[in-house]
């Protein structure tokens, strides 16, 4: 399983390549998934508000890919049998916020998909029950929160055997981010605009 999340891809790398790995390439999968999901309903929607909604939306999760990818640097490693790239890409690995995005990362899944799915169904505000997804996905937050837990105990117990797996072991928490707002995505794009002339101001989409 090491060798599916690491592999030795290159001869001169003992440890492996994540960036190349199973996990890694998931992250990249649901980051396109989820721009497929927002690019293909972007036509359908017939108001300004709802278009720039679904444009910003875009622009973030290509820039999140973008980076993720570091702009392609590890591909073009790969591909040119290059040893090394001359030095890190994007703004995360330059910026020295990283950690501090994470956090940021964290405090806003657990109001958009904690407090925001709880409280909205008593809201009056029909945009704060158009915005919060379906109480269920409280379970898939905790399932997550649990499976990084799971993996950080693996790695504080010696079971990340290679090194480039241990101090990257949040990746198993990146992951589960992408996934949670792949599904976001594909729960949005399934809405009724709430002032579509469709939609009564009572209707409590949050449950649909």
């Amino acid at each position: 399983m090491v060798d599916w999340i690491t592999p030795r891809t290159e001869a001169w790398n003992q440890y492996g390549n994540r960036e190349l790995g199973l996990l890694e390439s998931a992250q990249h999968l649901l980051l396109l998934c989820s721009l497929f999901i927002l690019i293909s309903a972007y036509p359908a929607s017939r108001h300004n508000l709802h278009r720039v909604g679904f444009v910003a939306g875009i622009l973030l999760i290509a820039f999140v890919f973008l980076e993720e990818i570091d702009y392609g640097s590890h591909y073009w490693d790969w591909l040119t049998d290059a040893k090394y790239f001359a030095g890190d890409v994007g703004f995360h690995n330059n910026s020295g916020l990283s950690s501090e995005m994470k956090k940021i990362s964290d405090v806003l899944m657990l109001i958009w998909f904690l407090l925001l799915p709880m409280f909205a169904p008593y809201s009056k505000s029909v945009w704060i029950r158009f915005l919060a997804a379906p109480r269920l996905i409280i379970v898939t937050l905790i399932v997550g929160v649990v499976l990084s837990k799971i993996a950080h105990t693996l790695d504080h117990n010696g079971y990340a055997i290679r090194d480039s797996l241990s101090r990257n072991i949040s990746e198993f928490r990146e992951f589960f981010t992408y996934y949670i707002w792949f599904l976001y995505c594909r729960i949005m794009t399934k809405r009724p605009w709430p002032l579509s002339d469709q939609t009564a101001s009572n209707q409590s989409v949050s449950d649909t």
